[in-house]
């Protein structure tokens, strides 16, 4: 009898102090946050060359470096990057897609025979003919084909003048204050920017995977 007493009072016990232990306060916990280590250095000093204007800016950090006067200068043919990405705003196109299709026209032929004329860089064409959105792209921007820039943009905004409104609100709506649009191809030495503007204009660029496919 003794020893089921002694038992009895050992379950009490271990059934008091189980009852203690889950009842208790959790403790606070204090928890050490890894901090990413601080990389120092010293800024990098470019071998910018002793005339002209340049900039220097990376995707996922925007602009890094300027140098020179930042003042708006005629930009040839990088006035198709902005013809592009115009026209992808206007007429978007997913990656993989050709996107509809553009039929030349005889006013196509003339601005081919006009740029031709004048030693313009150019692809041929004939009336009737077809090219798919990305196809025009493509001729814009490897071979920069003039007249395919303006081929674009009529097919695009229906005029040249209205192509050049939008483009001029879509780069002052990028924050690019120095550049000016003045033809789609950029064969009029109207069309300017700066080399500040032109990075960023490069970055955004970059972003379109239309662009970069």
């Amino acid at each position: 009898m003794g020893n089921v007493k002694f038992w009895l009072i050992v379950s009490c016990l271990v059934i008091v102090a189980a009852s203690l232990l889950y009842l208790r306060p959790v403790p606070k916990i204090q928890v050490e946050l890894a901090l990413q280590p601080t990389v120092t250095g010293s800024a990098v000093s470019l071998p910018w060359p002793s005339y002209g204007q340049g900039a220097l800016a990376a995707q996922g950090y925007g602009q890094l470096q300027s140098h020179g006067q930042q003042k708006a200068v005629p930009i040839a043919s990088v006035a198709k990057v902005i013809t592009a990405l115009a026209v992808l705003k206007e007429k978007p196109l997913q990656t993989g897609q050709s996107g509809p299709n553009i039929t030349i026209t005889s006013d196509d032929v003339a601005i081919y025979n006009d740029y031709y004329s004048r030693d313009g860089s150019v692809i041929k064409v004939i009336e009737g003919k077809q090219l798919s959105e990305y196809q025009a792209l493509q001729a814009l921007l490897i071979p920069s084909a003039n007249n395919i820039a303006d081929t674009l943009a009529r097919w695009a905004f229906g005029s040249q003048e209205a192509y050049i409104t939008y483009a001029n609100k879509m780069v002052k709506d990028m924050g690019l204050g120095k550049t000016t649009v003045a033809d789609a191809s950029g064969f009029s030495p109207k069309s300017i920017s700066s080399a500040s503007d032109l990075a960023m204009l490069g970055l955004a660029a970059m972003d379109n995977l239309v662009i970069t496919s």
